[in-house]
């Protein structure tokens, strides 16, 4: 029983233990957010303040980045820094702005139950309904359709919903853009007037690469043809052509060694009468005669040879050429089937 009664109280024991460093630990991890929930607020209060003075003297360029700095800072939960950042963004002339902030605005008021505050931002949405332009991204089916296709109106992304429909825009320059993986990226630049009306810009994205399209709509630079693509003489006609000009001269120099040679035998054999060379030195002259002679003759075949080589080659390549000149194709077309070619 004792036994017990000690097993139960160190296990309620531990139990209060174990509580007890949970709340301590969570206290600990509370103080930090709660320290930076305190410094948020204090900072907001004191750009609101700022704001809220460049306000009420008018200023309605410094008032409004101030107030919507304070707003971000109580994340967004401060109706009133809200109500005032839409009425500054009102005066200011950007009234698309100022429309998006009194229908949020009026949203959480009613959620929460203020209902002044609701009908206020009820108020200035009516009011400047009728007096922003509209701004449609038109992105055709087939552009739609292209993979990791991302449009932009200024930093923010534009939903797959919200294509072709009129939003709400500015005065002032509207940046359009668009990128997509492949594709070369799309960028135009549309001055929103102030007042009620509607516009519209359509993406249009086209394929990177050397045939394509450059940014802005001008064409790419044209690309040399090859030899091989254009029709004129190729590889096989320069190698042709060296290798047939090399066995010219192989042939130039073995006429001119045969001059020599003969020259060289007629003089030996002078000395030589009835074929008999009466000492040693003449019958020498006699034999080197005759090897250049065989020289001579060598070098003539082996430049034969690579006149004849070169002269296939040359053949080659130009009927080669002829042949893709001549060649037909056959297109498809939206029009229907093309027969082209060169001839």
């Amino acid at each position: 029983m004792l036994r017990a009664m000690k097993l139960g109280g160190r296990t309620l024991g531990d139990r209060a233990l174990r509580a007890g460093l949970a709340l301590v630990c969570g206290a600990a991890m509370g103080l930090p957010r709660a320290a930076a929930a305190q410094d948020a607020k204090v900072a907001a209060e004191a750009v609101f303040e700022e704001g809220l003075r460049a306000f009420e003297a008018g200023d309605f360029a410094t008032a409004c980045p101030k107030l919507e700095a304070a707003v971000g800072l109580s994340r967004r939960e401060s109706l009133g820094g809200l109500l005032l950042l839409a009425e500054c963004q009102e005066k200011r002339g950007k009234v698309a702005s100022a429309w998006a902030l009194y229908r949020e605005v009026a949203s959480k008021a009613g959620r929460a139950g203020q209902a002044d505050r609701e009908s206020k931002a009820r108020e200035g949405e009516a009011r400047v309904a009728a007096s922003f332009h509209r701004v449609a991204i038109r992105v055709p089916p087939d552009q739609a359709r292209v993979p990791g296709l991302v449009v932009r109106r200024g930093n923010d992304v534009v939903p797959v919903e919200a294509f072709d429909v009129g939003l709400p825009a500015d005065p002032g320059p509207l940046v359009i853009s668009a990128e997509a993986e492949g594709h070369a990226p799309f960028r135009t630049t549309l001055e929103v007037p102030p007042g009620p009306g509607e516009a519209s810009v359509e993406v249009k994205l086209v394929r990177s690469g050397p045939e394509a399209p450059l940014p802005g709509g001008d064409p790419a630079p044209p690309r040399e043809p090859s030899p091989a693509e254009s029709g004129g003489p190729g590889g096989w006609f320069y190698g042709g052509l060296v290798t047939a000009g090399v066995g010219v001269v192989c042939m130039g120099v073995s006429a001119g060694l045969a001059l020599a040679a003969k020259g060289d035998y007629d003089d030996a054999v002078g000395r030589c009468p009835g074929g008999t060379c009466p000492t040693v030195d003449d019958k020498a002259a006699v034999d080197d005669a005759r090897g250049l002679g065989d020289v001579a003759t060598g070098v003539f075949v082996a430049g034969a040879v690579l006149g004849a080589l070169g002269g296939v080659a040359i053949v080659i390549d130009l009927t080669s050429s002829s042949e893709r000149e001549s060649a037909a194709t056959l297109r498809v077309s939206p029009g229907g089937l093309q027969l082209g070619g060169r001839y």
